[in-house]
């Protein structure tokens, strides 16, 4: 048995060389994100508390390894002026946890991350939107 150690650990060593460059690659995205947005004068004060980039980074870590077994595309949308979405799977809105309501668009403020699969289109992140219901107030 002690001829198979050597093989063994160069299982162990490359499994952990593979994770140790992931969270690298991962801290260095985050990190990377982070001093972008801080270029163009965004507060990260509320992106930092909520764990929203290192999220995001995470999340597109999981789309690339899907993407290298499935091919699929990625593109943001952005809802026009008056258009009707649904809330919940399509867009959402501050403050307004309702689902499967239907509503018009006033202002579309981020656009929505789409995976297309062949014929199917998945929401993966839902567009952000100011109803026109609330009169363009959030």
């Amino acid at each position: 048995m002690a001829a198979f150690e050597p093989v063994d650990r160069e299982v162990n060593t490359a499994a952990v060389n593979t994770r140790h460059l992931q969270e690298f690659s991962i801290r260095e995205a985050i990190r990377s994100i982070f001093n972008l947005l801080g270029k163009v004068s965004v507060d990260l004060s509320d992106l930092e508390s909520k764990g929203s980039v290192p999220r995001l980074v995470r999340m597109s870590m999981e789309l690339a390894l899907q993407f290298g077994i499935h091919t699929s595309q990625l593109q943001l949308e952005h809802p026009r002026k008056q258009t009707m979405l649904k809330l919940g799977s399509e867009c959402r809105v501050k403050g307004d946890d309702r689902t499967d309501v239907s509503v018009e668009v006033d202002l579309p403020l981020s656009p929505a991350l789409v995976r297309i699969d062949g014929e199917e289109k998945v929401t993966i992140i839902p567009c952000t939107v100011i109803l026109a219901l609330q009169g363009g107030q959030e």
